[in-house]
């Protein structure tokens, strides 16, 4: 698995030099993540405000902990996909949904979106040998 990682690194690396491309930092956003198709923020401060909602409600009407999980396990199951992350395995994770929180990623030349998805194509196969 890691070597042909490296294999598939390496191809898509010489791809970017033949383009002219030295520099790989495109592929992270201003603050240091990983560019994304989804925007987590806006995905992570609406579920704060749900939080927020479902805790005015609990107060009001004293719902237990279980009913305010599973209202918040609601609002997640609209929200949220399922990604497959590993294409060997087919293990998935949960994405916010484009339906909501769809994000166009930069404009990059070819050579530099082979190598973002082969990177995320990597880093998916290598958190499933990692584990949860």
């Amino acid at each position: 698995m890691f070597r042909q990682a490296q294999i598939e690194i390496g191809i898509a690396h010489e791809k970017l030099l033949e383009a002219g491309i030295t520099d790989t930092s495109f592929v992270y956003d201003e603050y240091g993540y990983i560019e994304s198709e989804y925007d987590w923020s806006a995905y992570y401060t609406d579920r704060r405000e749900k939080i927020r909602e479902l805790q005015n409600i609990q107060e009001q009407r004293h719902l237990s902990g279980l009913e305010f999980r599973n209202l918040l396990d609601e609002w997640e199951n609209e929200h949220l996909e399922d990604l497959v992350v590993d294409d060997i395995t087919g293990r998935t994770e949960k994405v916010p949904s484009k339906k909501y929180y769809a994000k166009e990623l930069p404009a990059w030349t070819s050579a530099q979106r082979e190598y973002y998805d082969t990177m995320l194509k990597i880093k998916g196969r290598l958190s499933t040998l990692a584990g949860p």
